[in-house]
């Protein structure tokens, strides 16, 4: 059942472990939000998280190669699509 909220480092850590096992010069280009229950009910963290993994000095991600699946919370979905 659920626990808690996953916070942005550890959202972001799964992103990294990821690339590690990817292999080097192997690059993520493609990432989905689901499988750690609810995004939009994480809101916030969520949005941290995609903050810091598309920092264009950071991990740069780009913001058109993320996607966050959710089941249609409907105000988080607004605020999501605003931010």
């Amino acid at each position: 059942g659920f626990a808690r909220n996953l916070q942005p480092s550890e959202i972001v850590g799964q992103y990294l472990v990821a690339a590690a096992h990817a292999g080097e010069g192997a690059r993520i280009t493609n990432m989905v939000f689901m499988g750690q229950g609810e995004p939009l009910a994480n809101l916030d963290n969520v949005i941290t998280a995609i903050d810091i993994l598309t920092e264009p000095t950071g991990l740069s991600v780009s913001p058109r190669r993320i996607t966050v699946s959710t089941v249609g919370l409907l105000p988080q979905m607004r605020e999501l699509l605003a931010r």
